[in-house]
């Protein structure tokens, strides 16, 4: 995946969660002022993706390719299916 890309967007539905495998990636937020906010930054092995599938919400941010990067990807029935019985802990956190 080239520098420069997003990979997901603020508000979208989400369908996958991801795992940085090589890369620097940016985590950004739309501010009410309309601004857009760096709010974390990603490296190898950093994963992101898991609050959508996890909450059955809307994207809470968008992610944007700051370098070259690799990236694997769980669509949402996999991650449910792996995650399993941990899903209710997970929803409490």
């Amino acid at each position: 995946m080239p520098a420069g890309k997003y990979i997901i967007r603020e508000g979208q539905i989400g369908d996958c969660f991801y795992i940085v495998n090589e890369g620097k990636l940016v985590a950004e937020k739309v501010q009410p002022d309309g601004e857009i906010k760096s709010v974390y930054y990603f490296k190898d092995g950093d994963y992101f993706g898991e609050i959508a599938l996890i909450r059955n919400v809307l994207r809470q941010a968008s992610v944007k390719t700051l370098t070259s990067s690799k990236l694997f990807y769980i669509e949402r029935a996999t991650f449910k299916r792996l995650l399993g019985p941990l899903e209710k802990l997970l929803k409490r956190n």
